[in-house]
């Protein structure tokens, strides 16, 4: 992942950040947790928002509660769905390696070579057994190296198929805009609402700031690769750097 998008990321995301500390975090129900996993690209973007962003652009709801964090669990069974499948036609997860052997496992579980999750909190139910819901240092950095890994095999799966054979519709990172030839505006704006609606279930109008930050975001992407505007690897690393932005933004990870 280009280290520029990275760092624009967490900077699209520390105003957020304060705008929901501020609020103590909006009062509206949250959307439904995911149950089961994903049956291929396309549910999130079917399913029913749980607002619209206006909301929380405006601060409209002023009634607060206490700022948590989702739980791991929740995290965990939502990223095979927001994420999609990958090229193996699997739900996507945190793919972390351990050792000279690069072992993979799910870096949100718990014991044997699986520690990442009893570090963020999950309880053992020897020593813990409640988890911890604050947003700790360690768990954004964990984030931000999920939110890498995770995007990394949404392009690969992407761009594995190519428009060749895999229908636009069943693309789960750029869905509305191509990639093979140069995206318009306009598509570039349908498909960052598509992904609001799809990470966030949340209903964005074309000039929501957020969607604005965004574009920002995928624009940097495209710059930071030296090529040309509109070109395949450049609209790629434009939408990689949304996809880190998105799962790093605390829209995403408070309760």
């Amino acid at each position: 992942m280009n280290r520029a998008c990275s760092r624009l990321a967490l900077l699209m995301a520390l105003p957020l950040a304060a705008t929901l500390l501020a609020l103590g975090c909006a009062s509206g129900d949250p959307a439904p947790g995911p149950t089961g996993a994903s049956t291929g690209a396309g549910i999130p973007a079917q399913r029913e928002a749980a607002g619209d962003l206006t909301e929380i652009d405006t601060a409209v709801h002023t009634a607060t509660r206490q700022v948590r964090r989702i739980s791991l669990d929740s995290l965990q069974a939502s990223l095979g769905i927001v994420a999609g499948n990958d090229i193996h036609g699997q739900p996507i997860y945190w793919r972390a390696a351990y050792g000279v052997n690069k072992i993979q496992f799910d870096g949100l579980n718990s014991g044997g070579y699986s520690k990442f999750g009893d570090e963020l909190g999950r309880p053992n139910y020897l020593t813990e057994t409640e988890e911890s819901f604050l947003t700790t240092a360690l768990y954004m950095k964990f984030m931000r190296d999920l939110a890498t890994n995770v995007c990394s095999q949404m392009v690969e799966a992407d761009r594995a198929y190519g428009p060749s054979s895999l229908p636009a519709g069943d693309r789960n990172l750029w869905r509305f805009a191509p990639v093979s030839t140069p995206a318009s505006e306009e598509q570039v704006t349908q498909n960052l609402q598509y992904l609001v609606l799809r990470f966030l279930a949340l209903k964005a109008t074309s000039d929501a700031p957020l969607v604005a930050s965004l574009r920002e975001v995928y624009r940097a992407g495209e710059t930071s690769t030296g090529h040309l505007s509109g070109d395949e690897d450049a609209q790629i690393e434009g939408w990689r750097g949304v996809c880190i932005a998105m799962l790093e933004s605390p829209l995403f990870h408070l309760d």
